[in-house]
């Protein structure tokens, strides 16, 4: 019976009757030296050198044989006869059954010389392209065998073949890629199922050897007997046991050698571990105290960093002309009643953006004065850089273009800003040596702008304008600010040549 496997690329070299054929050319049918795949040299027989004229027969007697049967034997058709690809109608049944009826039908196919292939170069490509196509399932090992067990000889044949044949020309001109790599793919798997089948069939001669040599044993040792009678072949069977039984002892001695050095050797690692375990965790606990020390320390940093910010955080009443109309809590500033005014400035303690020097100081509280209490408006207030709030919803110009809150500069609204609400906290970044400022809505930013570099103090100012309004004033540490603020104040300056 044919080898259900397959085969793998051999040397088909036959001997004829008056010594050896000539050595094949470059494209004889040798298939070992198919080295694309990566595989070994060893031999490996030929595919069809199991199949029968029996198994042959039963091939020929398929009136409508299974899709994978005839395409297979189609294939091996156009290897052997063909000279031109068949037309669109394809190859009829009949035409292959035809040729397999032949008496050297067998012969032939065995014969054939990979070289012979070599000059079919569109009988190669037709047959890759038709056959061996990632969409065509059909011509697939397990397929081919659920089929027919007898054609599998000859589906390894062809592919055998067409490995051997394809490397001869480029893949644009002859079978394309993919085709190229199902058939290499194919012949791999067929290679390693043929050294898997001849590895089990080397494994029944082996177990065949030995069951030979047992009965040798037997044999001999019954002869034995016979010659040296009952007695001495029981005093050798006692010297026998008794060397099984010191070989067993030897063996007990050793494992138990082996297993008294695993111990001492266990007692060691584990002595290792828990020497290493404790002097980690003598590390962990040096580390957690300087992290906890190192802790303490940023805490006490940050502490004194909120507080020497919170000094900052004053509301100057002493030099607000107004101040009567005012009610201040520590930083939080307060306007109780509008029925004495109408709206009324507020100007924080000078020197918290920039520190007025010796020359500057005393022009201070004459520059609050002007810019605190109720007589110049937010909106008149110049060089001025403010985020004006907009008008309450219920006020009749909340909606019109002077009540929109935004960005004002100057008395000009230059940018849009969301709407402030009971509640909301609006948020000043100020980089003092650049000149730049981004105001933040609930840590939202809103927008950025350039201040005035001919100004030289910079105050925070707060507008006061309806009976309960209440503002509380805070500063941080320029860290505790959002990104974007930093991003939009280091935008203003792109190009400039101090970003």
């Amino acid at each position: 019976m044919a080898v259900a496997v397959g085969c793998a690329p051999t040397c088909w070299v036959e001997e004829e009757k008056k010594g050896l054929r000539e050595k094949a050319t470059e494209f004889h049918q040798i298939f070992s030296e198919v080295q694309r795949l990566g595989g070994d040299d060893d031999d490996l027989p030929h595919p069809l050198q199991d199949i029968t004229d029996l198994e042959l027969e039963e091939i020929r007697q398929l009136k409508h044989p299974p899709e994978p049967v005839r395409r297979v034997m189609e294939c091996v058709y156009l290897i052997l006869y063909a000279d031109t690809p068949p037309g669109p109608a394809g190859l009829t049944w009949l035409t292959v059954v035809k040729a397999l009826v032949q008496t050297n039908f067998l012969r032939n196919v065995r014969r054939f010389e990979i070289s012979e292939l070599a000059a079919k170069p569109f009988i190669v490509d037709c047959i890759c392209r038709e056959y061996f196509n990632r969409a065509n399932v059909e011509m697939r090992l397990d397929r081919v065998r659920r089929a027919s067990s007898a054609v599998v000889a000859f589906f390894g044949w062809t592919i055998a073949l067409l490995a051997g044949v394809l490397p001869k020309w480029p893949v644009e001109q002859v079978a394309g890629a993919e085709p190229r790599q199902v058939v290499f793919e194919l012949e791999a798997e067929r290679r390693v199922l043929v050294k898997q089948e001849i590895e089990r069939k080397e494994e029944e001669k082996r177990e065949q050897a030995r069951k030979e040599e047992t009965k040798k044993e037997a044999k001999r040792l019954g002869e034995e007997i016979a010659v040296a009678g009952p007695a001495v072949w029981k005093e050798q069977e006692q010297k026998k046991q008794e060397e099984v039984e010191r070989e067993r002892q030897r063996q007990e001695e050793a494992a138990r050698e082996k297993a008294e050095h695993e111990e001492v050797a266990q007692q060691a690692e584990e002595a290792a571990q828990q020497a290493e375990a404790a002097r980690r965790a003598e590390e962990e606990r040096k580390l957690r105290a300087v992290r906890v020390e190192r802790a303490r320390q940023e805490q006490v940093v940050q502490e004194l960093e909120v507080a020497g910010y919170q000094k900052l955080c004053v509301w100057n009443l002493a030099s607000n002309p107004d101040r009567r109309l005012l009610h201040a809590d520590g930083s939080t500033i307060s306007f109780p009643d509008d029925a004495n005014a109408n709206f009324c400035n507020v100007v924080e303690t000078p020197a918290k953006l920039l520190v007025p020097s010796d020359a500057t100081a005393k022009s201070c509280d004459a520059r609050l004065g002007l810019c605190g209490g109720m007589r110049i408006s937010g909106w008149n207030l110049r060089p001025a850089w403010t985020y004006y709030c907009g008008r309450r919803w219920a006020h009749t110009l909340a909606h019109k273009m002077q009540g929109v809150p935004g960005l004002h500069v100057d008395k000009k609204a230059v940018q849009s800003f969301a709407r402030v609400v009971s509640g909301d906290v609006i948020g000043m970044l100020v980089d003092t040596q650049r000149r730049g400022v981004a105001f933040l809505r609930n840590s939202d930013l809103q927008g950025a702008c350039l201040l005035d570099s001919t100004s030289k103090l910079l105050y925070v100012i707060t507008h006061l304008d309806a009976a309960g309004d209440t503002v509380e004033l805070h500063a941080h540490a320029p860290s505790h600010a959002p990104k974007a603020a930093f991003d939009a104040i280091d935008a203003l300056f792109v190009g400039r040549g101090d970003a």
